[in-house]
């Protein structure tokens, strides 16, 4: 048997090589995709916390004006 790989062994081999990047890469971008998703709908949430509070605050303050 021969140690030798051959030029069309050796391209096969580097396609699946570089298949198995593509397939991690597309893995990873996918995982990274879904962790943006769940950031984006927990900032949706504090801001909606936010704007109630905004809506609170500016009613709090037409009840009770300061001494200006």
């Amino acid at each position: 048997m021969s140690s030798y790989v051959t030029k069309e062994e050796f391209k096969v081999l580097e396609g699946e090589v570089e298949g198995e990047k593509r397939d991690t890469f597309l893995s990873k971008r996918a995982s990274a995709a879904r962790g943006l998703d769940g950031l984006e709908q927990r900032l949706d949430r504090v801001e909606r916390k936010l704007d109630g509070l905004d809506l609170r605050f500016s009613a709090f303050l037409r009840e009770f004006p300061g001494d200006s």
